[in-house]
C-alpha cells in the first residue's frame, strides 16, 4: 500500500520571515489605528507631552526595524539574516518591554 505524497510544498525559510515580519508591521498599525479611534490620540503629541522632530525620527526608526528585516531577510545569505534576525528580535522585544506600562488617563464611564 502506498501513501500518497503530501501536495504541500515547504515554504522558504526568506519568504517566512518576510511575511512574518509583514505581519507584525500591520499587527504595529492595527494598534496604532486602535487607539486613534479609541480617543488615546492626540495630534502632535505623545503620552501628553509635545513631540519634536527627534521623537519622530525615533519613532520612524522603530518602524523602520520590521520593515529593514523584511528586505534583509530576501537579500542577505543565511548565516547572516539568522544573527540579523536575533538582534533586531532582542532589540523589538526590549522596546516593547519598556513601553509596557501603558497609561491613559481619561475619565471612566462612572466619572463623566
Amino acid at each position: 500500500m502506498t501513501t500518497p505524497q503530501s501536495t504541500l510544498t515547504t515554504v522558504d525559510v526568506r519568504v517566512l520571515l518576510a511575511g512574518l515580519c509583514t505581519a507584525l508591521v500591520l499587527v504595529y498599525l492595527l494598534g496604532d489605528v486602535i487607539r486613534v479611534f479609541a480617543g488615546d490620540f492626540e495630534p502632535g503629541r505623545m503620552q501628553g507631552q509635545a513631540v519634536g522632530q527627534g521623537m519622530w525620527l525615533v519613532a520612524a526608526s522603530v518602524m523602520l526595524v520590521p520593515i529593514s528585516r523584511i528586505v534583509l531577510s530576501l537579500v542577505l545569505p543565511l548565516p547572516p539574516i539568522r544573527w540579523v534576525t536575533i538582534v533586531e528580535s532582542v532589540f523589538l522585544v526590549l522596546f516593547s518591554l519598556v513601553g509596557l506600562p501603558y497609561r491613559v488617563d481619561r475619565p471612566t464611564c462612572s466619572s463623566r
